[in-house]
């Protein structure tokens, strides 16, 4: 009978003994872990003119994600949404309106989308290099006052993409550096597919009194 006590004794012993080494794993896997998200509820107020009727809507977005710092220079990273997945346009849903396919108010669910999945890898070896592939944000530059001419920032493409931001800082430029892509607009299996390819290189001055230059 003293042989299944003394096991047991030795298995609680070793338990208690790796329980912080076990405690510290968990913490040091947690650190690597970064968890982002923000939610915001808008309304919006248009009175027209007759005959357009007058539109007076509620309006939320939610988004939640996070990037994992994996070892040998890689991360992996994802990001869910609100909105209809067949408009990558707009993360929005309307209070009591379309939220989504199939959604027409009385209380619908709101839908949730994968609109980021995406590996990057950043050698030590090269600073400021990194590839990424999957679906992720554009790295574009653009111009803070019309940027959703150029490229919307709720849009987020698919495909590979490499970027290198030059370590290089001096009196006057701040920042050096390029970016190239190739996304994937269309995948047909009967037919020839539709690529899009990005490239940019861009650079940051400081002007001293003048105020700064940002060139792309």
């Amino acid at each position: 009978m003293k042989t299944p006590r003394i096991i047991v004794t030795g298995l609680v012993t070793l338990a208690v003994l790796s329980a912080p080494a076990a405690a510290q794993q968990s913490a040091s896997w947690l650190d690597r872990v970064d968890l982002f998200g923000d939610a915001r509820l808008r309304a919006e107020f248009n009175d027209n003119l007759n005959p357009a009727p007058d539109r007076h809507r509620l309006r939320g977005r939610f988004r939640i994600g996070a990037t994992v710092d994996l070892e040998e220079d890689f991360t992996a990273g994802f990001r869910l949404r609100t909105g209809n997945p067949e408009d990558p346009n707009s993360p929005h849903f309307d209070l009591g309106g379309t939220g989504g396919p199939g959604n027409d108010g009385e209380f619908d669910s709101w839908e949730m989308n994968v609109d980021q999945v995406y590996l990057t890898y950043a050698p030590s070896s090269i600073e400021g290099f990194s590839v990424t592939g999957g679906k992720f944000a554009n790295p574009m530059k653009r111009n803070p006052v019309y940027a959703d001419l150029l490229w919307d920032q709720d849009v987020q493409p698919e495909g590979v993409q490499v970027t290198w931001n030059a370590p290089y800082k001096g009196d006057t430029f701040s920042g050096l550096g390029a970016t190239a892509g190739q996304y994937i607009i269309l995948e047909n299996s009967s037919a020839e597919d539709i690529w899009s390819t990005f490239a940019q290189i861009y650079a940051n001055a400081d002007l001293g009194d003048a105020g700064k230059l940002n060139f792309a």
